[in-house]
This record gives structure tokens, sequence and C-alpha cells, in this order.
């Protein structure tokens, strides 16, 4: 007897990882303020940022661009 045999296999997706630089534009000037980072918190008029290993720096800022293909933010 033959068998219909179906590969049942699961294929899985796998994630990019999704760090971002993040620059601060300042009077034209464009800078780098961290590597690395995967949140951004607004808080008021501040953003909190969170880079892979949990250092965080709270920043008066704007999200002026968010460039994902990129792996960059500018903030002015």
């Amino acid at each position: 007897m033959l068998k219909n045999t179906m590969d049942c296999r699961v294929i899985q997706r796998r994630k990019p990882m999704c760090e971002a630089i993040v620059f601060m534009v300042k009077d034209g000037d464009k800078k780098r303020l961290m590597e690395n980072v995967v949140t951004l918190h607004p808080e008021g008029d501040k953003i909190l940022l969170t880079d892979l290993f949990g250092e965080q720096k709270l920043v008066t800022a704007k999200i002026e661009k968010v460039d994902l293909t990129g792996h960059e933010i500018t903030l002015k």
C-alpha cells in the first residue's frame, strides 16, 4: 500500500535584529547619540532610549525621522 507522504515541516520565520542607531540633529549638526537602541519611550517632552544591554538615556528631543530599513532614528 502506498502512503501519501507530505512534508509537514514547520517553517519558522526568523525575525531580524531590530536595533537602531540614534542620532541627534542640533543646529544642522548630526551626532551619534546611542547605538543598539531597541526601545524609545516618550515621556512628555523627553524620550527614554534603551539599548540592547539595558543601558538608558533620557533626552529632551522630538523624533524627526525613523528609517526602519536603515536602522536609524533621528531626533531633533
